[in-house]
């Protein structure tokens, strides 16, 4: 059984505490897409709370990625402070969900625990795991935030080198930075718009 899979009767005699290095592939779900992390740390306490049990702790890791600037190998490291409430369910209906009942927590309140469910005798915490994980994948790799990048025309990595595209080429016969329709503009040289007309 998953470590993540925590047993009701241990946490009805006392909080459970729980510190788990799971690999990524056991909480991804079939079919959804993968993430550039291969485990994630799970540290936290268990408890019994009203008519559910309540996770409170930490969901932590590092993202390996090349740098979306420069292509170099980059690390994200990420740490989320977590509060989960598990009520006793079948799995949550989309579909249904946010119509809201008296006595809901909305899911535009901030402060509000995320809330899964739980079956049987076994609280599994992998997949609210795997939300965390997901929600916590950067918009944008960078190596560092100042990431120069790579240069358009000779690729150099400017974090490393300069460019070169000005040194290899003789002043005369030089040309003008490719603004990405120079290659169109020299297929059609007849297009080329003229002086503007008075």
């Amino acid at each position: 059984m998953s470590k993540l899979k925590i047993s009701v009767a241990l946490v009805a005699e006392q909080d459970v505490t729980v510190d788990v290095e799971a690999p990524v592939a056991e909480l991804q779900p079939e079919g959804a897409p993968g993430v550039p992390l291969e485990s994630v740390r799970v540290r936290g306490s268990l408890a019994k709370f009203e008519d559910g049990y309540m996770f409170r702790g930490e969901v932590s890791g590092t993202y390996h990625h090349a740098c979306d600037r420069c292509l170099a190998a980059a690390e994200h490291p990420f740490s989320r402070e977590v509060l989960w409430v598990f009520v006793e369910g079948s799995a949550v209906n989309f579909e249904t969900q946010g119509e809201g009942q008296e006595g809901d927590i909305e899911p535009e309140d901030e402060d509000a625990p995320s809330v899964g469910v739980y079956s049987g005798n076994v609280v599994d915490l992998a997949p609210q795991t795997w939300e965390e994980v997901v929600l916590a994948v950067p918009l944008k790799f960078l190596c560092r935030p100042e990431c120069a990048g790579l240069c358009p025309g000779c690729g150099a990595n400017l974090n490393l080198e300069s460019c070169r595209c000005a040194a290899s080429k003789e002043p005369e016969t030089a040309k003008p930075s490719n603004n990405g329709l120079q290659a169109l503009a020299e297929m059609f040289p007849d297009l080329k718009p003229g002086p503007l007309e008075e």
